[in-house]
C-alpha cells in the first residue's frame, strides 16, 4: 500500500463544496501526487436493495476466509483456480476467484 501525508494547511480550493462535506487533502510521496477525497453524509437512510446487497457481501466475505482457511479444500481450490486461469484467461488473485466462487453460490 502507499504511504499516505494527510495535508492539513490548504492554500487554495477550487470546485463545489458544501458545508457539509468533509473533504481530505491528501499527497502520495511515491508518486508526488496530490489529490483530495470527499466524504458526504448520507441524508437518506440504506433501501431494500442495498441493504440485501451489504448482506449478501459480508455473508460472502466470511464465507471465503472458511473456505481460505480449510486445508482440506486448499489444494483442490488452488488447481481450480489455476485452471479457471489457464482456460479463461482471466486474472484474479486467489483471494478474489475464492470470493468470486462464494459470490456466484449466494446468488438469490
Amino acid at each position: 500500500m502507499a504511504r499516505v501525508v494527510y495535508l492539513v494547511p490548504v492554500d487554495h480550493l477550487s470546485g463545489k463544496l458544501a458545508k457539509d462535506n468533509n473533504i481530505i487533502f491528501c499527497f502520495r510521496q511515491q508518486s508526488g501526487c496530490c489529490y483530495t477525497t470527499l466524504h458526504s453524509k448520507r441524508k437518506t437512510a440504506p433501501s431494500e436493495i442495498e441493504l440485501a446487497h451489504r448482506k449478501r457481501f459480508s455473508t460472502t466475505r466470511k464465507a471465503a476466509l472458511v473456505r481460505a482457511r480449510n486445508q482440506e479444500m486448499a489444494v483442490a481450490d488452488r488447481q481450480a483456480w489455476r485452471t479457471e486461469q489457464r482456460r479463461k484467461g482471466t486474472y484474479y488473485s486467489f483471494p478474489g476467484w475464492l470470493f468470486k466462487e462464494e459470490w456466484e453460490k449466494c446468488k438469490n
